[in-house]
């Protein structure tokens, strides 16, 4: 792959990480300041169902944080590929990967014949 288009996706990966970095951050921030409410509302709290809804809430949060946490992975991974010059080389047939893909899932590691070839969520190497 031509150096310019590495850079130009390093660039894009980079901003997409401080992006989630940043929405992480805000996530746990959001989390801590509900956690604070959800103790207080437990003191005066009688109901279950307003019980449940705390414990949704919890839950609720802990799974954006953890979904961005591993888009935060993919992006890692992506950059790591790019210094280790496997960037936009398909794992699986170890073709390269197009363009528009790349711009398109710039963290993906697999081209679309072979995506299109799993079965059931499972890859067939």
């Amino acid at each position: 792959m031509k150096k310019e288009n590495l850079d130009f996706y390093r660039s894009n990966l980079l901003e997409r990480r401080k992006y989630i970095l940043d929405t992480i951050e805000r996530l746990r921030e959001l989390s801590q300041i509900r956690e604070s409410e959800l103790e207080i509302n437990e003191r005066y709290q009688t109901h279950p169902a307003d019980q449940g809804s705390d414990t949704m809430a919890k839950e609720e949060s802990f799974m954006l944080i953890s979904r961005e946490i591993m888009y935060l992975q993919q992006i890692n991974n992506a950059l790591r590929s790019i210094d280790e010059g496997t960037y936009g080389i398909c794992k699986i047939c170890g073709k390269e990967i197009p363009d528009n893909r790349l711009e398109a899932v710039p963290t993906t590691d697999i081209c679309i014949p072979c995506k299109n070839h799993r079965i059931g969520g499972i890859k067939l190497n």
